[in-house]
């Protein structure tokens, strides 16, 4: 089935949503909204089978529940899909109860990071007629073709479900091995031109997202990527090069944002990329995510020649020892190359660091907010550590200090609580060395006239303007309630 070139939410098959998130952080404020990524992938699948699916983003579209549910009744969607990471599996668990009271006979499908961690927890809530343990193409399409067509649903792997009062788990579902085979994500189904990144990602009006792998073959214990993907694999480089080219003649887009966990990880499959977009004169920048110990200094040159212009850093902690607990496999050293290679490039940089790991302390967290001034990058985020279901540090979290409250429904990414306490520290100081760490990096005019100076267009510096008041005014007091 072709694109569909029109967002509709009528006489649909199947409706993914995107629950309006509950959350008043303090981090939202400048933090983009990114696009149901998983959502294009699955409704590009399941509708080259005919499928007639559609996708809701309540976020987006700034619609409550009762907007949402109208949308539901109008649709005539027999399947219900949503999906939640730990920290908005409150609202996915809100909306799925409200559904299932107003329509009872609708099938309501949950996928995710949060069911894959913890499936049996989130079948027991009663709202969820079945669960997608992984990834969700092949086992959501085999469901759908299932309930569509009346025929038994039963053994299809990576399914959850309840049978009386018995919980049915099928494992993991199959995935695709070659995503190559996936039709073009459908943003056609998506509202493309309101998804705009802050000035904290982008310097361009017109972005989109993109992912181009799967899976991180790398065990960090605070992260649980890997309990949706366990298999890395990636689109070529050929296939991402038309991709791009696609979004720039369809609409008009400027500045790609790659969202994989660590895009430089196959060397080979970059220089492929960069070489395409430098050939085909593609008028494109780029900005990308990835570790420092997979950089070199002619492949960044590369990289900054097709059009990057900006790499995020997940540098963690300024401590050699708390990099080595938390499994990080990179040490100051390394990241203090990598910066030094993209400066001297031109290529910024935003870097993310995380307070309150095992192994923290007074000591340690202060050597972090030294070398986050040492780094100074141009974007620097400090967040309290999140032990997020599914990752090392969530399973053997007494190992490291406590988790005060396990009732999800209280858990938001982006609040200034804390819900990992490690040994010898408090929620108090935890958040007095957040606020230590923002003024550090905000109110520093030595530190702020040095990121000046590495600014190399208007766009960027109008990007950074617009950014720092941005946070100042509404995230920054917020820290100091």
């Amino acid at each position: 089935m072709e694109e569909s070139n029109q967002i509709g939410w009528k006489n649909l098959d199947v409706l993914l949503i995107k629950p309006n998130a509950d959350t008043g952080g303090y981090m939202k404020d400048i933090f983009s909204i990114t696009p149901p990524m998983a959502y294009l992938s699955i409704a590009a699948y399941m509708r080259k089978f005919g499928i007639k699916i559609g996708i809701l983003d309540a976020e987006i579209e700034i619609f409550d529940d009762e907007k949402t549910l109208e949308i539901i009744k109008e649709s005539d969607a027999k399947i219900i899909g949503l999906t939640a990471m730990s920290s908005y599996y409150k609202d996915a668990l809100r909306l799925a109860k409200k559904i299932k009271e107003k329509f009872p006979d609708k099938k309501i499908v949950i996928g995710g990071v949060h069911i894959s961690s913890l499936p049996k927890d989130v079948i027991k809530e009663g709202c969820f007629d079945f669960g997608i343990i992984g990834e969700g193409e092949i086992p959501f399409y085999k469901l759908a073709d299932a309930l569509l067509n009346k025929k038994s649903y039963n053994n299809i792997n990576g399914l959850m479900f309840k049978d009386d009062e018995k919980i049915i788990d099928n494992g993991y579902g199959d995935c695709i091995m070659n995503l190559d085979e996936i039709p073009r994500y459908a943003y056609d189904l998506i509202p493309v031109e309101k998804y705009k990144a802050t000035p904290a990602v982008s310097i361009e009006d017109k972005s989109i997202t993109m992912y181009t792998r799967r899976g991180c073959p790398f065990h960090c214990i605070f992260c649980a990527s890997d309990v949706i993907s366990k298999k890395t694999r990636a689109f070529s480089a050929k296939r991402v090069f038309e991709d791009i080219v696609w979004a720039i003649e369809k609409y008009g887009i400027k500045e790609i944002i790659f969202w994989d966990d660590s895009f430089t990880i196959d060397r080979q499959r970059i220089i492929d990329l960069c070489n395409l977009i430098m050939e085909n004169k593609l008028d494109i920048i780029w900005t990308v995510e990835t570790r420092a110990d997979l950089c070199d200094e002619e492949l960044l040159r590369l990289m900054k020649k097709a059009g990057c212009w900006c790499i995020f850093f997940g540098v963690e902690s300024g401590s050699d020892n708390v990099l080595k607990i938390i499994k990080k496999g990179e040490t100051k050293e390394q990241i203090r190359k990598a910066f030094k290679m993209c400066y001297k490039l031109g290529i910024a940089t935003r870097a993310s660091f995380i307070l309150g790991l095992p192994g923290d302390t007074k000591e340690t967290m202060q050597e972090t907010i030294d070398f986050a001034k040492e780094l100074n990058s141009e974007v620097t985020q400090f967040q309290i550590t999140v032990p997020f279901p599914g990752s090392e540090l969530f399973r053997e979290y007494e190992k490291y200090g406590t988790i005060p409250d396990m009732d999800f429904s209280k858990w938001d990414y982006y609040s200034e609580d804390a819900y990992f306490i490690p040994k010898g520290l408090d929620i108090n100081t935890l958040k007095e060395y957040r606020k230590k760490a923002y003024i550090a990096l905000y109110t520093n005019p030595v530190l702020i006239m040095k990121r000046i100076f590495r600014v190399r267009s208007g766009k960027q510096f109008k990007s950074y303007v617009k950014g720092y008041v941005m946070f100042m005014n509404k995230s920054f007091g917020k820290l100091f309630k």
